[in-house]
């Protein structure tokens, strides 16, 4: 559920970013990076990244992006006690093939149903 979490913060900071107060607006980038990073976030993006993520914008109706997390179809939680009482996630499958193959899909646009949710789409 955490990485579902995670995966919805993204997918909402997307949005937000492309609200008409941020449209073209550096400062709203800069600012936006300072409050996700500074002491909530551990990150290895620089704000110069950002900016220069930023700059792909006004090519954003050039592309499609599309994401994916492992949810459970791909991993899950065993009892605490078969780890020395750690909570940890588990492959279903150790060689993570099942996971290799939904990005692969993914990659070639193949919709595959899964239990949870198919690949979304964000544009």
């Amino acid at each position: 559920m955490r990485m579902k979490r995670q995966h919805l913060i993204l997918k909402g900071m997307l949005s937000a970013v492309l609200q008409p107060k941020s449209i073209f607006n550096p400062m709203v980038v800069e600012n936006a990076f300072k409050t996700v990073t500074e002491g909530k976030v551990d990150t290895n993006l620089t704000l110069d990244d950002t900016k220069f993520l930023w700059d792909f914008y006004k090519d954003k109706d050039a592309y499609t992006y599309s994401s994916l997390f492992m949810n459970s179809d791909f991993v899950y939680n065993p009892p605490m006690s078969d780890y020395g009482g750690a909570w940890v996630l588990v492959p279903r499958d150790p060689s993570n093939l099942a996971f290799h193959q939904a990005v692969e899909n993914l990659i070639n646009k193949v919709e595959v149903a899964t239990k949870e949710s198919t690949p979304s789409q964000i544009n």
